[in-house]
């Protein structure tokens, strides 16, 4: 989302692997995306599909192959070089939210910029546009506990814009919503694309969900074996 920015994400044949049985999450997946795509891992659950966004974000890191994001190697990097690239670059949606019950619905929204050591009048002005853009400018001091689980969600993007983030990794962002929900969170995440261009990788076993994404990569035991372009970016 930051205007005249240069963005490539690049994964080089990376694997991990865990344990001491050695159980291969991931095998040998090489993967490269351009700046604005809406992309969907596609799979079953155990697949791999939420591992692969997690060496994506550098939340994880592989056993071997590297991850790019840019020019910078997050599976060379430090723990807190990598924590400082996620604060500036990336932003991340969960299946189950991740809000803290004990702050209010702009409190979470603004946390990310109050950890990085932003004014506190900017963090609640930046927070109020971002849940205006997502509906939620009348659940402001709302607790998570009152709100639906599509205002949770709704919230959580919010969140995840809040820093303007390059790189948006959506975990089955759909996966605790009825339809209903999960249809306009969907869109949500379509429209954020359209208008911003940040990359968004959405993680999903539904169909129907991926279907809202411009490239379906399919993943099964941890291997791609489908890369398809539905569409022309916009």
């Amino acid at each position: 989302m930051s205007e005249g920015s240069i963005f490539q994400l690049r994964v080089e044949a990376v694997s991990k692997t865990y344990g001491d049985h050695h159980v291969n999450a991931v095998k040998d997946v090489s993967l490269n995306f351009q700046s604005g795509e809406f992309a969907a891992l596609m799979g079953p659950s155990g697949c791999g599909k939420s591992t692969l966004l997690n060496l994506m974000g550098g939340i994880d890191r592989p056993t071997s192959g590297r991850v790019w994001l840019d020019d910078k190697d997050l599976s060379a990097l430090s723990d807190e070089e990598v924590t400082k690239i996620r604060g500036n670059r990336i932003g991340f949606i969960f299946q189950f939210f991740n809000l803290l019950s004990t702050l209010t619905v702009i409190e979470n929204v603004a946390l990310p910029l109050e950890l990085a050591g932003r004014d506190g009048r900017e963090c609640q002005k930046q927070a109020i546009e971002m849940l205006a853009l997502v509906g939620m400018e009348k659940r402001v001091k709302f607790y998570p506990s009152q709100l639906s689980g599509g205002e949770m969600q709704r919230t959580a993007i919010a969140r995840a814009l809040i820093h303007r983030p390059t790189l948006i990794l959506a975990d089955e962002p759909t996966g605790n919503l009825d339809s209903e929900n999960g249809k306009a969170v969907l869109e949500l995440l379509q429209s954020v694309n359209r208008e911003f261009k940040p990359t968004i990788v959405m993680a999903t076993h539904s169909q129907e969900a991926a279907s809202y994404a411009d490239r379906i990569i399919e993943v099964r035991d941890g291997i791609v074996f489908g890369d398809k372009q539905k569409c022309s970016l916009n």
